[in-house]
């Protein structure tokens, strides 16, 4: 990580000493004048937890500014990490061709043209994409984003209702998991102090955890009413393929199905989708990101021996979308089906051998600059000079 100074983090109001927990970073906010600098803090452990097994923080002494050479100071956070994770090496000398190469490797430019060395790193991180239907949506909305998400996975921080979508996801994975291992369903408040305890771990200041604790709170309490008594012991969350090694032609492929139900003719897929519903039914016509989604579990299901085995050569008969909040425009959940056609799963086939010749081929250009591009994480670097 480069950069590391005061001018380039840090410049978000007051600063305050604020420890990191376990070791690295805590969201103890005492001020609500320091919920922008709490965002550059989230980033910054972001991007420092994309490290395997080390990471090297640099930060210049000087930097240059309307032609006038300025002292640069380090940024807090790297006061924040605990010294007995740090071994520092306070000066290195540059040359300018050093300086140059440098630069050239670490700020890549957002052009999808790239140099002969370039081009060998890319391809090396093409040969190990697994596909999922993320990627392929991500990539068929704008190839220019999964370069930055799903090729060179540019750190991001987690928005405040990504976060609490994340803690409603892993609140009802833990609670359908407990009614499977003891056959005996849970209290509602097994499900809500699990949110809870989930939503203590995502990085967000007090006034968004106390935001997004009511929503979740106030959602999963609706879903539990309107629903519980259709819970199943035999319900099965969170299948994950990737140790499956399913490939189509050649193309590997993975996925992670949220919850998977027995019926009396097979088995129903289905998704947890949090947010705006009536938002979210549009996705799910032919062709869009959700139904796109739900035909691909089609395809790993029906080809994952993982699958087979566990649910006894039983068939994913109804693929469906649970829409966590109601509709606001009908006052009620929202759970629809699609039916799947073997033309459904020929058109999704040939998306996954497009992309894949795409990425193949280093063709990541960017779309038009279109509705996509107002909530896509990457706009600053497509589009801010």
């Amino acid at each position: 990580m480069i950069r590391c100074t005061h001018n380039s983090w840090d410049k978000a109001g007051r600063i305050d000493n604020i420890s990191l927990p376990r070791g690295l970073v805590s969201a103890e906010i005492i001020d609500e004048n320091l919920e922008l600098e709490e965002d550059h803090r989230r980033l910054f452990y972001v991007a420092l937890t994309r490290a395997k097994k080390m990471v090297h923080l640099s930060h210049a002494r000087f930097r240059s500014e309307q032609n006038k050479v300025r002292e640069d100071l380090p940024s807090i956070f790297l006061n924040e990490i605990p010294e007995n994770l740090l071994q520092k090496n306070l000066e290195v000398s540059r040359t300018d061709q050093e300086l140059t190469e440098l630069e050239s490797l670490f700020l890549l430019s957002p052009e999808p043209s790239f140099n002969a060395d370039e081009e060998s790193f890319l391809k090396t991180l093409v040969n190990r994409v697994i596909l999922s239907p993320t990627a392929i949506n991500n990539y068929l909305t704008c190839p220019r984003k999964f370069f930055y998400q799903n090729l060179i996975r540019l750190p991001q921080a987690r928005s405040k209702s990504a976060a609490m979508g994340s803690a409603i996801h892993a609140a009802l994975d833990r609670y359908f998991k407990e009614y499977h291992r003891k056959k005996i369903k849970p209290a509602k408040e097994f499900l809500t102090l699990n949110f809870q305890s989930s939503l203590q771990r995502e990085l967000l200041t007090e006034k968004d955890y106390k935001e997004k604790l009511e929503i979740g709170m106030n959602i999963l309490n609706d879903y539990f009413d309107a629903f519980s008594e259709q819970f199943s012991a035999d319900t099965v969350t969170e299948f994950d393929f990737k140790r499956d090694g399913i490939n189509i032609d050649g193309i590997p492929i993975t996925g992670k199905i949220d919850k998977i139900e027995p019926l009396e003719n097979g088995l129903a897929v289905t998704d947890f989708k949090t947010g705006n519903a009536d938002g979210g039914m549009q996705k799910l016509t032919h062709g869009n990101d959700y139904w796109r989604q739900l035909v691909f579990y089609k395809l790993l299901c029906d080809r994952s021996p993982q699958f087979k085995r566990q649910f006894q050569d039983r068939p994913m008969t109804v693929a469906k979308i649970e829409f966590l909040e109601k509709s606001r425009s009908k006052g009620q959940f929202l759970c629809p089906s699609v039916n799947i056609s073997a033309a459904d799963q020929t058109e999704v086939i040939a998306n996954i051998k497009f992309v894949h010749d795409q990425i193949a081929q280093l063709n990541f250009e960017k779309i038009d600059k279109s509705e996509p591009c107002n909530h896509c994480p990457f706009y600053d670097l497509c589009w801010k000079k």
